[in-house]
């Protein structure tokens, strides 16, 4: 066997794995947000999360040992920025990576559909015309497609696709502009 087929199946034996410890009586093939998807993220801590805690608070915040964290379906990575006030300004969540091509249009789809339900099922239907699942060529190396965006407040949150140095993965920002950093 392959390091590229070893790769692929345990990818989608991980995500399995994931998709089962979220919600033991949800399908495989259930794509629909539900109230369980909401209850993760506030489970989870990222509802504790609040834009202009500190970093030593952000860091306080009980998010489960280990990566990813459960979100949704499947897992995600959390990292946080900072202003020059050590005040937290933007959130990123970040779907699992993959090099493989044919991993883009499964696997890397099936993360970017299920963030899609969880931030609509929290933030209601996307402003403007979300576009559709791009072909892998509309992706640019080290830049990120944006697909979705939502508002709440002073929150902004968007969707995109990311291609970073053969990389593929679905990933999230959430912006709060009540402390985005001067010059940014």
């Amino acid at each position: 066997m392959s390091i590229r087929a070893i790769s692929f199946a345990l990818f989608f034996f991980f995500l399995a794995g994931l998709s089962s410890c979220n919600d033991a009586s949800s399908s495989a093939t259930d794509t629909s947000a539900t109230k369980e998807d909401k209850k993760s993220i506030e489970k989870y801590g990222l509802d504790a999360i609040s834009f202009g805690m500190s970093r030593t608070e952000f860091n306080e915040v009980e998010i489960p040992e280990g990566y990813p964290i459960p979100l949704g379906k499947y897992g995600y990575a959390v990292k946080g920025y900072f202003n020059d006030q050590d005040q937290l300004y933007l959130l990123q969540i970040k779907g699992i990576p993959t090099s493989e091509p044919k991993q883009y249009t499964t696997a890397i789809y099936f993360v970017w559909e299920d963030l899609i339900d969880v931030f609509t099922l929290k933030y209601g239907r996307a402003v403007g015309e979300p576009k559709l699942y791009p072909p892998i060529s509309y992706l640019e190396n080290n830049r990120i497609l944006f697909t979705h965006e939502w508002q709440s407040g002073t929150k902004r949150i968007q969707l995109g696709l990311l291609k970073k140095d053969g990389m593929f993965s679905a990933q999230v920002f959430i912006e709060d502009s009540n402390f985005k950093p001067s010059g940014k």
